[in-house]
């Protein structure tokens, strides 16, 4: 006999689906092995911690599908990687979601996007969800104890060109002042807020306009 029945919510699994990539310098494209972490949005918890494999930089992971995700990668003498995003739908092993990741050598010049450093609406107030990536930078300075940086402040082309640039200052003075109460010592760290005027998208579209509300990151000194 064949007998069916619907399963409780709570008992049902958790789809789930891959992601597959390459870690590499971003600038020899040399494979490297390197750490990185999975972390919900949502929760702040991480779902994944895993190395890429050192002779070849791949990893191949299995996520619970359509949820947002941060992801970062490290490895001593990089600067770190940062993004988010929603696996949405379900991809098989012989077709996973596909990330390759480029990380950049810790030198002076060398900038660094904070995907992950959020604030209110028109505020310079960080979300709780920026502390991850905030202690991330956090650690990095540690890490490496002569390094000294600039935070600076990125917007879109809406509003006037002055309010965006003190909007800009004030959203990289928070950061600033978030790694100074951490115990960074203030001589490692500036901030500066360029409003418009360092476009890296179109600001003819709300894709580009996002990418170019943004906080960075550039070395000074090694």
């Amino acid at each position: 006999d064949i007998y069916k029945f619907e399963l409780p919510e709570k008992a049902k699994p958790v789809p789930s689906s891959y992601m597959k990539g390459n870690v590499f310098d971003a600038e020899t494209k040399k494979p490297l092995k390197a750490s990185f972490e999975l972390i919900s949005m949502k929760s702040g918890r991480t779902i994944m911690n895993s190395y890429s494999r050192e002779e070849t930089g791949s990893f191949l992971v299995s996520i619970p599908a359509n949820k947002n995700y941060v992801l970062n990668v490290s490895k001593e003498g990089y600067l770190f990687y940062s993004d988010n995003f929603k696996l949405e739908g379900r991809h098989k092993a012989s077709k996973p979601y596909l990330k390759d990741i480029p990380l950049k050598p810790i030198k002076e010049g060398e900038t660094m996007i904070l995907r992950n450093v959020f604030y209110e609406t028109d505020s310079f107030r960080l979300q709780s969800e920026s502390i991850v990536e905030l202690n991330k930078v956090y650690q990095m300075l540690k890490e490496n104890s002569t390094l000294q940086i600039e935070i600076s402040g990125h917007t879109d082309n809406v509003g006037a060109k002055s309010y965006n640039k003190e909007l800009s200052m004030k959203r990289a003075r928070s950061v600033y002042d978030f790694l100074i109460e951490k115990g960074i010592e203030p001589e490692r760290l500036t901030y500066k807020g360029y409003g418009e005027e360092q476009p890296i998208a179109s600001n003819n579209n709300p894709e580009g306009k996002a990418k170019n509300r943004r906080t960075e990151i550039k070395v000074i000194k090694e």
